[in-house]
């Protein structure tokens, strides 16, 4: 005996979700997220065929299950249709299970969207159940999507983090009268013109409320000598910005000390930058509160940032 609430509370929850996306998918073409979290911003990077394609097949799976689910009431006794609504929760579930696996183990982020997602799909899953009574659906959706998230959680994927934290040579703390200063990583070359005046422009300024840390994407031995010439003297100079520049002039023999890690933290740094599909520097990278970051590319986005917060 189907229970005819849960049908339609299964009905109206899958196309809720199918219109959810939908207005998602408009406002990411405007430039703009229902998701708060920079964690949407991040993993829509590592998706093959782009975020707006992900969407739109999503709202349209939806909808094609709101479908579904609508006919298996009215003409239930028949044995395909009966089973469709099945075949597309399963098929769901381990699609979501494996970019949900993905992101929280290999990218280690939490998009809220894709969170609301998944649970929406357990949640059509248990009325769907519920209003046929037949809770091995139910049981079936969650375990194949929990085979699609250990399938995918335990795979080691060859440098795709977006952990940032993994490529700085430096750190300087705000002033202490800017308690809830933003932290901010800048990524330059010291080969690079436009990385050589956003540095003369911070060593003008050295702005003390914003944390600062800095990581290069160097891989030369000149360049990789002259950031272990700032580091050995960092210590002792309150404009680290000045003392980068100042180190291309007084390093004049290119050697790398055995033991450095600088080539491999510049290496994390080209990674990130690749992974989040950044090719030109210099970069900002601005955590400005535990759960959002974001990025500033290029000379004019930095310095309209750093003057907004004058």
């Amino acid at each position: 005996m189907k229970t005819p609430s849960l049908h339609y509370a299964a009905i109206t929850t899958s196309f809720l979700t199918a219109l959810g996306l939908l207005v998602e998918l408009i406002l990411v073409q405007q430039g703009k997220s229902l998701c708060q979290s920079s964690a949407c911003e991040i993993v829509g990077r590592y998706i093959r065929f782009g975020e707006p394609i992900l969407l739109a097949i999503g709202a349209g799976g939806f909808l094609i299950l709101t479908g579904f689910v609508f006919f298996a009431g009215r003409y239930g006794e028949r044995p395909l249709v009966r089973v469709l609504p099945v075949l597309t929760l399963t098929s769901a579930a381990a699609f979501d299970g494996a970019l949900l696996g993905f992101q929280f183990v290999t990218l280690r982020q939490h998009c809220q969207l894709c969170i609301s997602v998944a649970l929406a799909l357990a949640t059509i899953a248990l009325l769907h159940s519920g209003s046929l009574r037949k809770w091995a659906i139910f049981f079936s959706a969650i375990t194949v999507w929990m085979a699609g998230f250990m399938a995918s959680a335990i795979l080691i994927m060859p440098d795709v983090t977006a952990a940032h934290s993994g490529m700085e040579f430096y750190g300087r703390a705000a002033a202490k009268e800017f308690p809830a200063a933003p932290t901010a990583t800048l990524i330059f070359s010291m080969e690079c013109p436009h990385c050589q005046e956003i540095l003369a422009y911070l060593a003008k300024k050295n702005p003390k409320n914003i944390s600062w840390k800095l990581a290069s994407v160097d891989q030369s031995v000149s360049s990789i000598s002259e950031l272990e010439y700032f580091r050995k003297h960092s210590s002792t100079s309150d404009n680290p910005f000045q003392l980068i520049l100042d180190a291309t002039q007084k390093v004049t023999k290119s050697i790398v000390p055995s033991g450095s890690n600088i080539p491999e933290l510049t290496r994390q740094a080209r990674i990130f930058l690749a992974n989040n599909g950044i090719h030109a520097i210099p970069v900002l990278v601005v955590q400005e509160t535990k759960d959002r970051m974001s990025l500033r590319v290029g000379l004019s986005e930095i310095i309209a940032f750093i003057d907004s917060l004058q």
